[in-house]
């Protein structure tokens, strides 16, 4: 049976100060010393605006953890502030231990997708016009009909890989199944994770930003398929990820922005402003059309026709794509 306690932590524009439930854990403290450290570079980085940009910054899911730790958290972050103006962020959380759940960390999002589609109402403003206990009640309420065995949700992904179709998934995530980024996030991941075979990940600090599912949508299989891609590249089944991602940004295509290790906190500035430049993560899917031109022409006929044949299972796709690598 899966170990977990909800919990919350941040500032509300209600609460002249900090406010914390099941908030005193080392997992906890770490997520706030990553952002306190992240908010400290993003005041350097984007000077006197920084303040306008982080309140009209969007929400993000996240998974978080720590080498070492036996918890790792799932929740969710919004930008907000206290009774004062003070900015600070405020995020839901469940604290999970890995030893419990018997899945892969990048299933946890459909694990507890109802969870995290519950955080989101209350930090959208559910949590106006009401008390701190209620808040914890909620909570409670929330995580009390969650699973305890999470066999389904592994059963539902093998049948995802045998009966989806490579053309439904395309046209999931980018709307078009002859959307040209089907070709630059094979091409790229393949590039940059080949190299890293055999080899520790210790030392690759590179978020890799994914494209997800269209907005508005539960959890799905979606981030369980990109990291079975990212394990067969790799050929390496330890991945212990960090992952932000959202789905319902009014301004962003749904993405996911992914570290294979510890994240630095000046990545806090991708919450920010996903919209900037930086050496510190990469768009699997740029936008820039040279790009597209340059791998369209490097890009072998079988692979071209692997990623064009919609007919094909996405289990069939994935084990194609390894064996190709």
């Amino acid at each position: 049976m899966v170990d977990f306690t909800p919990g919350y932590f941040g500032k509300l524009p209600i609460y002249p100060d900090f406010v914390r439930h099941n908030a005193t854990s080392r997992e906890v403290s770490q997520l706030d010393q990553w952002f306190q450290e992240g908010i400290h570079f993003a005041k350097s980085r984007l000077g006197q605006g920084w303040a306008d940009d982080f309140r009209k910054a969007e929400s993000y899911n996240f998974l978080f953890q720590q080498e070492g730790s036996e918890h790792y958290l799932l929740g969710i972050y919004t930008p907000s502030r206290d009774q004062s103006g003070r900015l600070y962020p405020f995020f839901i959380f469940l604290r999970i231990s890995k030893r419990s759940f018997d899945l892969p960390l990048y299933f946890a999002p459909v694990c507890f997708s109802p969870f995290l589609a519950g955080s989101y109402e209350i930090i959208q403003g559910g949590w106006e016009g009401t008390d701190l206990k209620s808040i914890v009640s909620r909570l409670e309420q929330m995580s009390a009909p969650l699973l305890k065995d999470f066999n389904p949700i592994k059963e539902g992904y093998l049948r995802y890989l045998k009966e989806q179709n490579i053309l439904s998934l395309w046209r999931n995530i980018f709307n078009d199944f002859e959307h040209t980024g089907k070709y630059l996030i094979t091409h790229n991941l393949t590039n940059i994770l080949q190299p890293l075979r055999n080899h520790s990940l210790n030392r690759f600090g590179l978020g890799l930003k994914f494209p997800l599912s269209s907005r508005d949508q539960a959890e799905t299989y979606d981030i369980p398929f990109w990291f079975d891609l990212v394990i067969r590249l790799l050929r390496q089944d330890k991945v212990s990820p960090v992952l932000f991602w959202n789905r319902r940004g009014s301004g962003n295509a749904p993405s996911m922005i992914a570290f294979l290790n510890q994240p630095s906190p000046k990545n806090f500035l991708l919450l920010i402003r996903p919209d900037m430049n930086s050496d510190l993560w990469y768009d699997l899917v740029p936008r820039d059309p040279a790009e597209i031109d340059r791998v369209l022409q490097k890009m072998e006929k079988e692979r071209k026709d692997l990623l064009d044949n919609g007919d094909i299972s996405t289990g069939a796709f994935l084990a194609a794509l390894e064996a190709g690598g």
